[in-house]
């Protein structure tokens, strides 16, 4: 559309290069190898209707749960097997989870055992499911499966909020998989994006475990420096700030949270607190000047 002397299709062109995600890392030095291999889904999302139908279906924390055990194993289990690792629910809502997802194609079943229809695992699908977390539910721009040239593992999500880069790390499944490592990686590829916020998102476990993770964390003693020129010089490490739902470190403005629901609401918290604590910056005024204007 041209508005007297202004083109909205050029604008356009040029806010999508400042979002582009191969753009956000090309701005940090770093170039992305490749991102959103559909082809690791557990789905064909080029179907039609795809999106709809089985994003509504991994809102349930149940079916996450059940695709995430059942990926964990690449020769299947059988309905006992799953049942017994999750005894908390119901063996017939057990049954309706495993019917709908064969139904959904998501998992296959070959004679008595239960299989997914991908056996790269749920990882990706779940990081996918994040993403459209934060597209639909929070009005963000988000890429997922984000592999950059020359680093070990992947930026599961990378999210555009307001104008800022955030960066969450999905994790679903069996807790004890979680090692001191992984943590390590999380904090080394936080500081190669340097992201105004990160988040490490841990499906399916409690609060105490989520303080394990927050331990691995502190262990690893990065140390900080905050400077401001001439006025101060402060060496800082890692320290958590605990909070109802949720874990922040500091200074790296980084947060862990256990999902045991809705990943939606749980993001939405996050934000909130973003908005509320961090994003008005409190301005300096040179005192000075302004009072020869009294």
């Amino acid at each position: 559309m041209i508005i007297g002397d202004f083109d909205t299709r050029v604008a356009a062109a040029q806010l999508n290069l400042i979002f582009d995600i191969e753009a956000i890392f090309k701005r940090r030095g770093q170039k992305v190898a490749v991102f959103e291999k559909n082809g690791d889904l557990l789905f064909d999302q080029t179907n039609y209707g795809a999106f709809e139908k089985y994003y509504l279906v991994f809102h349930s924390s149940s079916f996450r749960r059940i695709s995430s055990i059942i990926g964990s194993f690449t020769d299947g289990l059988t309905l006992d097997e799953i049942h017994s690792r999750c005894p908390d629910l119901k063996k017939s809502k057990t049954i309706d989870i495993l019917n709908e997802a064969v139904n959904l194609g998501i998992i296959v079943r070959k004679e008595s055992v239960y299989l997914l229809s991908n056996p790269i695992g749920f990882g990706p699908t779940f990081e996918w499911y994040v993403a459209a977390v934060c597209i639909k539910e929070l009005s963000s721009m988000a890429y997922w499966g984000v592999k950059v040239e020359k680093l070990t593992g992947d930026y599961d999500v990378v999210l555009v909020r307001e104008n800022q880069i955030g960066y969450i790390e999905c994790k679903s499944g069996n807790f004890s998989n979680i090692s001191k490592n992984h943590i390590k990686s999380f904090l080394d590829r936080e500081r190669i994006l340097a992201p105004q916020f990160s988040i490490y998102l841990v499906d399916g476990v409690s609060k105490d475990n989520l303080k394990i993770l927050v331990d691995y964390a502190l262990e690893q003693k990065f140390e900080y420096e905050i400077e401001i020129p001439g006025v101060m010089n402060t060496e800082v490490s890692l320290e958590a700030e605990e909070y109802r739902h949720f874990i922040r470190l500091i200074p790296i403005n980084s947060f862990f949270i256990s999902v045991r629901s809705s990943i939606a609401s749980a993001l939405r918290e996050i934000y909130q607190f973003l908005t509320l604590v961090c994003d008005r910056t409190v301005p300096t005024e040179n005192k000075a000047a302004k009072a020869k204007f009294h």
